[in-house]
């Protein structure tokens, strides 16, 4: 008889395409294994009212699914990696970060070829920070507006006319079958992505040997080393860090490459560097990029409230 694992995932379309995406790599390398999905639904998914940056990092799409973890209801969660808190819940861990997806931001529009034909003062449905910051310093008539709900809510509002573009993640939109077009891809030199982009996690009980050797079998070393780069970067900036931050990290020739940037979203104005250092340094690497980012926006007198 095959031992079934029990894999905890949020309820909505593309978390269950992720998690399903998950799990046929898994069992891929673990036939003798039959994987149970559970559903929740999470504060995130319940609290549409308000936007994402009231809750300030506190891992509203995650916690119902580290709870079942803690509680033996479940063997492993499927997250996406930007979703989850960087203080690590006490006997939990992040055992395997498979490969990462297109990291890139995609504007989405009905009326305009690209950013750059969007019409004046066009409107942009986006609650993120970071993308009204980068966005806006592009092209400063932008008006932005926050949007919530799922992917498919989301393009929903947007074939409703109640936006003129949405800037949505590409991974999301290709893990569930959406062309991504080159020319509406954001530029990593307009909107760099934010840390742990494209990235799927997947989270179990520390103590659990088992399901930790399991899990790992998936496990992509140039997506891990990228992301603890980058957690490490948001970690130095503190926790429930409200500041506009990007940070992407790749893998090449040996080395860990990485672009990172922060701003203040009042006056517009950003500050970034590319940095790189041996693969067996990625945390030091973060912190060492989130360090001079700090300093140099402090000596530009550039305000970064958290």
């Amino acid at each position: 008889m095959k031992r079934s694992i029990r894999v905890a995932t949020r309820g909505s379309r593309l978390a269950r395409t992720q998690t399903r995406h998950a799990i046929d790599l898994l069992a891929a390398t673990h036939p003798e294994c039959a994987f149970e999905v559970i559903q929740f639904t999470t504060t995130g998914d319940q609290r549409h009212d308000r936007p994402l940056t009231d809750f300030r990092g506190t891992g509203v799409f995650v916690k119902e699914l580290q709870r079942a973890l803690l509680d033996n209801e479940a063997d492993i969660a499927v997250h996406s990696l930007k979703d989850v808190p960087i203080e690590q819940e006490d006997g939990l861990t992040l055992a395997s970060f498979p490969e990462r997806a297109d990291p890139a931001d995609v504007l989405l529009t009905a009326t305009a070829e690209s950013i750059d034909t969007l019409a004046r003062q066009a409107v942009v449905g986006t609650g993120s920070p970071r993308r009204m910051l980068q966005l806006g310093r592009y092209r400063s008539d932008l008006q932005f507006r926050n949007i919530r709900g799922n992917l498919d809510t989301r393009l929903r509002k947007l074939d409703e006319g109640q936006y003129d573009a949405i800037v949505l993640a590409a991974a999301g939109l290709i893990r569930l079958g959406h062309a991504v077009s080159g020319h509406l891809r954001l530029p990593e030199a307009i909107c760099l992505p934010a840390a742990g982009q494209g990235m799927l996690a997947l989270e179990c009980r520390r103590d659990d040997a088992e399901i930790n050797a399991l899990v790992q079998s998936i496990h992509c070393f140039a997506s891990g080393t990228c992301a603890a780069a980058e957690r490490s970067f948001l970690r130095e900036l503190g926790a429930g860090c409200s500041v506009p931050a990007a940070a992407l990290a790749r893998v090449h020739d040996k080395r860990l490459h990485m672009k990172a940037l922060l701003g203040d979203l009042e006056s517009g104005r950003t500050c970034s560097l590319e940095a790189s250092s041996p693969v067996d340094t990625a945390e030091q690497l973060g912190r060492a990029c989130a360090q001079h980012l700090a300093a140099k926006c402090a000596k530009q007198g550039i305000a970064l409230t958290t």
